[in-house]
């Protein structure tokens, strides 16, 4: 199902990687340290800051679109330009 063990990466291992099955299995199935856990959260509220970051501008620019959504929807009526590319456009 969705669940694999130690001798099955084992058995997928072969070649030059042969060698190194007990580190990739390590790696695979080893716990992370409090720092590690510290640095991924770190990167996850990052990404969230981001994204919280991206919303903002593109309600930023939809509002000072408004008075010009005839062009916008003509705009993207052409191919090969998407929504973004007409909101740079006119952009004031």
């Amino acid at each position: 199902m969705s669940y694999i063990d130690q001798e099955e990466v084992e058995k997928k291992i072969h070649g030059r990687m042969a060698h190194k099955k007990q580190l990739i299995a390590d790696s695979l199935f080893g716990t992370l340290n409090d720092h590690q856990l510290f640095l991924i959260k770190q990167s996850w509220m990052h990404i969230i800051y981001l994204e919280e970051l991206i919303s903002d501008i593109e309600k930023r620019i939809d509002k000072t679109l408004l008075n010009y959504q005839e062009e916008v929807q003509l705009l993207i009526t052409m191919p090969g330009i998407k929504k973004i590319q007409p909101q740079l456009l006119l952009q004031k």
